[in-house]
């Protein structure tokens, strides 16, 4: 586009905005209150497309935000439902080790590559979550560990005793 034309394109908004909204949208909605749609888009000053965006993205992690109509009916608009997320999607915070931790990470970053784990997808998120929840010290040491540790899986797994 030329620099004299009228019309210009609003910037995307950079990702780390985004995972910030989507992370306050769920703080919302994990709040116990139900919203609707409307309260959402005005509360985080967004189109009704990029809340709806934004409510897809928590599906995508594997979070279920509750969708019920105000008024009943099969054809109530989809403004008119409040949104909440059940507590029961989540689970107490666990104190981990230092040693705990750092099996974990390593389990999933690697030896994920060469066994198959059964909800990979969700190990990897775990392990994400564990790493940006680590205290400074702890996650560079956890990080400096994995970047020197190697592991490989063996035929068959000694049997447990």
């Amino acid at each position: 586009m030329k620099s004299g034309d009228s019309k210009s394109l609003s910037p995307r908004p950079k990702p780390a905005v985004r995972v910030g909204r989507v992370i306050q949208i769920l703080t919302t909605l994990a709040s116990g209150r139900s919203y609707t749609a409307v309260e959402l888009m005005k509360m985080f000053g967004v189109s009704r497309r990029t809340l709806f965006r934004d409510l897809k993205e928590l599906q995508n992690i594997g979070i279920r935000p509750k969708c019920t109509p105000l008024h009943p009916g099969p054809k109530a608009a989809i403004e008119q439902h409040c949104y909440t997320v059940s507590q029961e999607q989540f689970l107490p915070p666990v104190n981990l080790k230092l040693q705990e931790a750092l099996g974990l990470l390593m389990l999933v970053h690697k030896m994920g590559r060469q066994i198959q784990l059964p909800f990979k997808n969700s190990a990897l998120l775990a392990a994400m979550k564990i790493e940006s929840n680590l205290p400074p010290r702890i996650r560079r040491y956890c990080e400096y560990a994995l970047a020197r540790i190697s592991a490989r899986a063996c035929p068959q797994a000694p049997a447990a005793k």
